[in-house]
């Protein structure tokens, strides 16, 4: 009887334990894909994150289709930009909801082998070693474009400040993205686990 509870109990827990994950990719996914659209299709481009790199004396907070608001800790709004701008902002995006649709599905490849009994099979280990690969490196390329399309913004909105007012109210400084580089270093470091643990049960088993 108590085996039997133990057993469902854990039924339950895997149950969770899948439906959590596909949640989680799946909201990852779709919320990047409809930022990525949205880069497509709506009318203005943003930029955040931006503060005053000076304090002007006149109001340099719109120039043309760029305008800054509010002043301080600012977004910049881009209006009608070009397709080659929307196809930068939207690449990143649409970038990482591949990676998470990808990523999420090899992990629930992973937790579905779990049904078996046999987590340590060598399929596993492969999708362990892509989704770490896919995660580090799809991620880190998909911050990069994320950020070289809003330097693009950025320098567009200065140039067109300084050609109408001889100055620019933008400060930009970047960032750098360390997640998926954590993620992946966890997801390289569980199926380096799952790796030896293969390995040592086949030599178990040849021992038999």
């Amino acid at each position: 009887m108590e085996a039997t509870v133990f057993r469902r109990k854990g039924i339950v827990d895997q149950w969770l334990l899948e439906a959590l994950l596909l949640v989680v990719a799946g909201f990852a996914t779709v919320s990047s894909c409809v930022t990525g659209v949205r880069a497509l299709t709506e009318p203005r481009l943003t930029v955040e994150g931006l503060t005053l790199a000076t304090t002007p004396t006149v109001d340099v907070s719109s120039s043309g289709k760029f305008v800054v608001e509010p002043i301080g800790e600012s977004v910049l709004s881009v209006f009608d930009p070009a397709v080659a701008q929307r196809a930068l902002a939207s690449s990143g995006w649409l970038l990482l909801g591949a990676v998470c649709a990808v990523a999420g599905w090899l992990l629930w490849r992973v937790l579905t082998s779990l049904r078996g009994g046999d987590p340590f099979e060598p399929a596993n280990v492969r999708r362990l070693t892509v989704a770490a690969a896919l995660v580090t490196v799809g991620g880190v390329i998909s911050g990069v474009l994320r950020s070289v399309s809003d330097g693009n913004l950025k320098e567009a909105a200065d140039n067109a400040f300084f050609r109408e007012f001889g100055t620019t109210p933008l400060a930009y400084g970047g960032q750098i993205e360390l997640t998926p580089v954590l993620v992946g270093v966890a997801l390289g470091g569980i199926a380096l686990v799952y790796r030896r643990a293969a390995a040592l049960r086949h030599e178990l088993d040849g021992l038999v």
